[in-house]
């Protein structure tokens, strides 16, 4: 059976791909990469929480992917969070096409994600490095490898 990535994940895996890039960038003057990194910092809870959400995309990827193969899987799904459909909704169900199971699966391209979760990491030990130092013990000091994620496999 032929395999493509799931074309929304990885697009969200690249425009973040691309942001940490350029916070990583090694091409430029020592001066110019502080600065922004002084930027990822200055809007480290933003980018916490495209991380988070990009991880979120992931974890629920296989079960969104239901609705593309399995009548079934949607209408419970609309079960599940009380929906009721209307006569044309009832109608396009009856007469929507599904994926067939033998043809291309949509995968989640992890590998993507990997490489994501990495860049990630990098930057918050390079930030960490860089503009705050180790954290202090017994002080209130913010340690950047708290916020580190895990590599899916």
């Amino acid at each position: 059976m032929k395999e493509r990535p799931a074309l929304y994940l990885e697009d969200s895996c690249e425009a973040l791909e691309k942001a940490f890039d350029t916070f990583l960038a090694v091409n430029v003057p020592a001066a110019i990469r502080n600065e922004r990194l002084l930027s990822f910092l200055a809007q480290f809870d933003f980018w916490l929480s495209e991380v988070d959400r990009l991880m979120r995309l992931f974890e629920t990827f296989e079960k969104r992917s239901k609705a593309w193969t399995s009548d079934k899987e949607m209408v419970d799904g609309f079960k599940e969070k009380n929906i009721q459909l209307n006569k044309t909704a009832g109608n396009l169900l009856q007469k929507r096409r599904v994926r067939p199971k033998g043809g291309t699966q949509i995968i989640a391209p992890i590998a993507r994600l990997q490489r994501v979760i990495g860049k990630w990491n990098l930057l918050l030990e390079l930030t960490q490095q860089t503009l705050l130092g180790e954290p202090a013990e017994g002080h209130d000091s913010f340690d950047l490898s708290r916020f580190r994620k895990k590599v899916p496999s």
